[in-house]
Protein backbone atom coordinates (compact mmCIF):
# COMPACT_ATOMS: atom_id res chain seq x y z
CA UNK A 1 0.00 0.00 0.00
CA UNK A 2 1.44 3.50 -0.99
CA UNK A 3 1.96 6.29 1.77
CA UNK A 4 -1.41 8.39 -0.16
CA UNK A 5 -3.60 4.91 -0.52
CA UNK A 6 -2.67 4.61 3.45
CA UNK A 7 -3.57 8.10 4.18
CA UNK A 8 -7.00 8.14 2.60
CA UNK A 9 -7.55 4.20 3.91
CA UNK A 10 -6.89 5.97 7.38
CA UNK A 11 -8.90 8.69 7.01
CA UNK A 12 -11.83 6.42 5.88
CA UNK A 13 -11.95 4.45 8.29
CA UNK A 14 -11.48 6.95 10.89
CA UNK A 15 -14.75 8.46 9.59
CA UNK A 16 -16.45 5.59 9.47
CA UNK A 17 -15.31 4.46 12.91
CA UNK A 18 -16.50 7.81 14.61
CA UNK A 19 -20.00 7.83 12.75
CA UNK A 20 -20.46 4.84 13.92
CA UNK A 21 -19.94 5.28 17.44
CA UNK A 22 -21.99 8.58 17.51
CA UNK A 23 -24.64 6.43 16.30
CA UNK A 24 -24.36 3.78 18.68
CA UNK A 25 -24.74 6.53 21.57
CA UNK A 26 -27.82 7.95 19.83
CA UNK A 27 -29.53 4.91 19.28
CA UNK A 28 -29.02 3.99 22.67
CA UNK A 29 -30.12 7.38 24.16
CA UNK A 30 -33.32 7.27 22.14
CA UNK A 31 -34.52 3.41 23.16
CA UNK A 32 -33.01 3.89 26.78
CA UNK A 33 -35.51 4.98 29.75
CA UNK A 34 -33.19 7.34 31.97
CA UNK A 35 -35.44 6.40 34.76
CA UNK A 36 -34.60 2.61 34.36
CA UNK A 37 -31.09 3.04 33.36
CA UNK A 38 -29.58 6.78 33.12
CA UNK A 39 -26.17 5.39 32.49
CA UNK A 40 -26.71 3.36 29.06
CA UNK A 41 -25.18 6.13 27.06
CA UNK A 42 -22.32 6.97 28.85
CA UNK A 43 -21.82 2.87 28.94
CA UNK A 44 -22.35 2.71 25.25
CA UNK A 45 -19.75 5.85 24.45
CA UNK A 46 -17.19 4.37 27.04
CA UNK A 47 -17.19 0.73 24.89
CA UNK A 48 -17.32 2.75 21.44
CA UNK A 49 -14.72 4.84 22.44
CA UNK A 50 -12.50 1.68 23.74
CA UNK A 51 -13.62 0.20 20.19
CA UNK A 52 -12.40 3.00 18.78
CA UNK A 53 -9.25 4.32 19.93
CA UNK A 54 -8.29 0.37 20.26
CA UNK A 55 -7.76 -0.25 16.80
CA UNK A 56 -6.60 3.41 16.34
CA UNK A 57 -3.42 2.60 18.72
CA UNK A 58 -3.43 -1.10 17.13
CA UNK A 59 -2.73 0.79 13.78
CA UNK A 60 -0.18 3.19 15.04
CA UNK A 61 1.55 0.20 16.34
CA UNK A 62 1.45 -1.60 13.25
CA UNK A 63 2.55 1.31 11.53
CA UNK A 64 5.30 2.14 13.58
CA UNK A 65 6.69 -0.95 13.68
CA UNK A 66 7.07 -1.29 9.60
CA UNK A 67 8.31 1.95 9.51
CA UNK A 68 11.18 1.23 11.79
CA UNK A 69 14.15 2.39 10.46
CA UNK A 70 17.40 0.09 10.95
CA UNK A 71 19.66 2.26 9.10
CA UNK A 72 21.52 -0.34 7.09
CA UNK A 73 19.37 -0.18 4.02
CA UNK A 74 21.35 -0.01 0.74
CA UNK A 75 20.28 3.39 0.29
CA UNK A 76 21.72 4.42 3.45
CA UNK A 77 25.14 2.66 2.48
CA UNK A 78 24.77 4.64 -0.95
CA UNK A 79 24.86 7.77 0.48
CA UNK A 80 27.11 7.53 3.47
CA UNK A 81 29.67 9.82 3.15
CA UNK A 82 31.42 8.37 6.34
CA UNK A 83 31.94 5.53 7.89
CA UNK A 84 29.25 3.05 9.40
CA UNK A 85 29.47 2.01 13.15
CA UNK A 86 26.45 -0.93 12.80
CA UNK A 87 26.68 -1.43 16.35
CA UNK A 88 25.86 2.11 17.53
CA UNK A 89 23.40 2.51 14.71
CA UNK A 90 21.54 -0.64 16.09
CA UNK A 91 21.48 0.83 19.71
CA UNK A 92 20.53 4.11 18.24
CA UNK A 93 17.49 2.48 16.93
CA UNK A 94 16.53 0.79 19.70
CA UNK A 95 16.65 3.80 21.83
CA UNK A 96 14.35 6.05 19.51
CA UNK A 97 11.84 3.13 18.57
CA UNK A 98 11.80 2.71 22.38
CA UNK A 99 10.84 6.33 22.97
CA UNK A 100 8.03 5.90 19.94
CA UNK A 101 6.39 3.07 21.99
CA UNK A 102 6.68 5.03 25.23
CA UNK A 103 4.57 8.00 23.74
CA UNK A 104 2.12 4.78 22.21
CA UNK A 105 1.72 3.30 26.00
CA UNK A 106 0.92 6.55 27.38
CA UNK A 107 -1.55 7.49 24.95
CA UNK A 108 -3.45 4.43 25.14
CA UNK A 109 -3.17 5.01 29.11
CA UNK A 110 -4.55 7.79 29.43
CA UNK A 111 -7.14 7.43 27.28
CA UNK A 112 -8.09 4.30 28.81
CA UNK A 113 -8.48 6.09 32.54
CA UNK A 114 -11.13 8.54 30.62
CA UNK A 115 -12.78 6.34 28.75
CA UNK A 116 -13.14 4.48 32.71
CA UNK A 117 -14.45 8.06 33.64
CA UNK A 118 -17.01 8.41 31.20
CA UNK A 119 -17.96 4.64 32.11
CA UNK A 120 -18.55 5.00 35.78
CA UNK A 121 -19.65 8.63 35.66
CA UNK A 122 -19.13 8.95 39.05
CA UNK A 123 -18.19 12.18 41.08
CA UNK A 124 -15.58 10.50 43.49
CA UNK A 125 -14.25 8.12 40.96
CA UNK A 126 -13.87 10.65 38.35
CA UNK A 127 -12.19 12.88 40.88
CA UNK A 128 -9.47 10.18 41.66
CA UNK A 129 -8.86 8.99 37.95
CA UNK A 130 -7.94 12.69 37.13
CA UNK A 131 -5.44 12.90 39.96
CA UNK A 132 -4.13 9.78 38.83
CA UNK A 133 -4.02 11.27 35.14
CA UNK A 134 -1.79 14.74 36.92
CA UNK A 135 0.70 12.32 38.02
CA UNK A 136 0.74 10.81 35.11
CA UNK A 137 1.37 14.49 33.14
CA UNK A 138 4.27 15.53 35.57
CA UNK A 139 5.93 11.96 34.91
CA UNK A 140 5.28 12.01 31.02
CA UNK A 141 7.38 15.55 31.28
CA UNK A 142 10.04 14.77 32.94
CA UNK A 143 10.41 11.51 30.56
CA UNK A 144 9.99 14.16 27.67
CA UNK A 145 12.83 15.54 28.69
CA UNK A 146 14.64 12.40 28.55
CA UNK A 147 13.28 11.41 25.37
CA UNK A 148 14.57 15.08 23.66
CA UNK A 149 18.09 14.33 24.83
CA UNK A 150 18.02 10.25 23.74
CA UNK A 151 16.60 11.82 19.99
CA UNK A 152 19.25 14.09 19.95
CA UNK A 153 22.30 11.72 20.71
CA UNK A 154 20.47 8.78 18.75
CA UNK A 155 19.62 11.07 16.07
CA UNK A 156 23.06 12.09 15.80
CA UNK A 157 24.26 8.72 15.70
CA UNK A 158 22.16 8.28 12.28
CA UNK A 159 23.09 11.30 10.56
CA UNK A 160 26.88 11.07 11.40
CA UNK A 161 27.51 9.09 8.47
CA UNK A 162 25.86 11.07 5.66
CA UNK A 163 27.49 13.79 7.09
CA UNK A 164 24.44 15.46 9.06
CA UNK A 165 24.01 16.48 12.90
CA UNK A 166 20.98 17.95 14.42
CA UNK A 167 21.12 21.77 14.88
CA UNK A 168 17.26 22.29 16.34
CA UNK A 169 14.95 20.53 17.96
CA UNK A 170 11.24 20.96 18.13
CA UNK A 171 10.73 23.11 21.55
CA UNK A 172 7.38 21.64 24.06
CA UNK A 173 4.57 24.83 24.30
CA UNK A 174 2.14 23.78 27.32
CA UNK A 175 -1.37 25.15 26.21
CA UNK A 176 -3.33 26.84 28.96
CA UNK A 177 -6.04 24.29 28.46
CA UNK A 178 -3.88 21.46 29.34
CA UNK A 179 -1.53 19.22 27.73
CA UNK A 180 0.59 20.94 24.63
CA UNK A 181 2.31 21.01 21.15
CA UNK A 182 5.06 20.94 19.80
CA UNK A 183 6.56 23.76 18.11
CA UNK A 184 9.51 24.04 15.42
CA UNK A 185 11.51 21.82 13.70
CA UNK A 186 14.28 18.76 13.48
CA UNK A 187 16.37 19.67 11.55
CA UNK A 188 19.38 18.30 10.51
CA UNK A 189 22.74 20.21 8.72
CA UNK A 190 26.11 19.61 7.05
CA UNK A 191 28.73 19.42 4.25
CA UNK A 192 28.00 16.69 1.41
CA UNK A 193 30.24 16.68 -1.22
CA UNK A 194 30.95 20.62 -1.14
CA UNK A 195 27.55 21.66 -0.73
CA UNK A 196 25.57 22.99 2.57
CA UNK A 197 22.95 20.38 3.23
CA UNK A 198 20.26 20.83 5.33
CA UNK A 199 16.97 18.60 6.00
CA UNK A 200 13.80 19.77 7.89
CA UNK A 201 11.26 18.13 9.51
CA UNK A 202 8.00 19.67 10.46
CA UNK A 203 4.73 17.80 11.27
CA UNK A 204 3.61 19.14 7.67
CA UNK A 205 6.18 17.46 5.68
CA UNK A 206 10.33 17.82 5.05
CA UNK A 207 12.15 20.19 3.22
CA UNK A 208 15.85 18.89 1.76
CA UNK A 209 17.77 21.81 1.00
CA UNK A 210 21.16 21.66 -1.33
CA UNK A 211 22.88 25.33 -1.18
CA UNK A 212 25.19 26.32 -4.38
CA UNK A 213 25.06 27.26 -8.37
CA UNK A 214 23.29 24.22 -10.46
CA UNK A 215 25.31 24.02 -13.68
CA UNK A 216 23.20 21.45 -15.41
CA UNK A 217 19.99 19.98 -13.85
CA UNK A 218 17.81 17.26 -14.94
CA UNK A 219 14.01 16.84 -15.38
CA UNK A 220 12.48 16.37 -11.97
CA UNK A 221 9.40 17.34 -12.51
CA UNK A 222 6.60 14.19 -12.44
CA UNK A 223 7.04 11.20 -10.12
CA UNK A 224 8.05 9.07 -13.44
CA UNK A 225 11.09 11.85 -13.68
CA UNK A 226 11.87 11.05 -10.46
CA UNK A 227 12.19 7.45 -10.34
CA UNK A 228 14.16 7.88 -13.74
CA UNK A 229 16.54 9.87 -12.02
CA UNK A 230 16.50 7.94 -8.84
CA UNK A 231 16.11 4.37 -9.40
CA UNK A 232 13.89 4.39 -7.10
CA UNK A 233 10.01 3.08 -7.60
CA UNK A 234 7.59 5.88 -9.06
CA UNK A 235 5.70 5.07 -5.52
CA UNK A 236 8.24 7.04 -3.60
CA UNK A 237 7.64 10.47 -5.01
CA UNK A 238 3.72 11.21 -4.46
CA UNK A 239 3.25 14.51 -2.93
CA UNK A 240 7.15 15.62 -3.81
CA UNK A 241 8.07 18.88 -5.45
CA UNK A 242 11.52 20.09 -6.66
CA UNK A 243 12.72 23.68 -7.38
CA UNK A 244 16.11 24.09 -9.02
CA UNK A 245 17.25 27.44 -9.45
CA UNK A 246 20.35 29.82 -8.45
CA UNK A 247 19.99 28.74 -4.73
CA UNK A 248 20.11 24.99 -5.08
CA UNK A 249 17.87 22.72 -4.89
CA UNK A 250 14.94 22.42 -2.82
CA UNK A 251 13.20 18.99 -2.33
CA UNK A 252 10.10 19.27 -0.70
CA UNK A 253 7.53 16.55 0.85
CA UNK A 254 4.07 16.91 2.10
CA UNK A 255 2.74 14.68 4.70
CA UNK A 256 3.10 13.76 8.12
CA UNK A 257 5.02 11.01 7.77
CA UNK A 258 7.11 12.46 5.25
CA UNK A 259 10.32 12.24 7.65
CA UNK A 260 10.70 8.63 7.05
CA UNK A 261 11.57 8.94 3.71
CA UNK A 262 14.65 11.76 4.23
CA UNK A 263 16.97 9.08 2.71
CA UNK A 264 15.28 9.29 -0.41
CA UNK A 265 14.42 13.18 -0.72
CA UNK A 266 18.26 13.44 -0.26
CA UNK A 267 18.98 11.03 -3.18
CA UNK A 268 16.79 12.93 -5.41
CA UNK A 269 18.30 16.61 -4.33
CA UNK A 270 21.49 15.35 -5.25
CA UNK A 271 20.90 14.02 -8.72
CA UNK A 272 18.69 16.87 -9.36
CA UNK A 273 22.07 19.10 -8.81
CA UNK A 274 24.57 16.33 -10.57
CA UNK A 275 26.10 15.36 -7.98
Amino acid sequence: MTTGSASRAWTFFSLIGLGAWIAAVVVVSINTDPASDSKAPLRTAAVGGAIFFGMMFAAVGIGMRRARWKGTTALYDQLATHDIDRDALKAANRGTSTIGYAYLAFGVLTTGIMLAAVWFADDDITSNLVMIVSVLLVIWLAFMIYAFRKVFVSSNVMFGPLGLAVTQMPVYVPSSAGGGTLAGSMTYEGMRHGRHTSIVHTTGGSVTHLEGPIHASKATNTPNQMAALTGQPITCWRKVKVQVDADGVTVARRGNGAGKWFLHDLLLAERAAGV
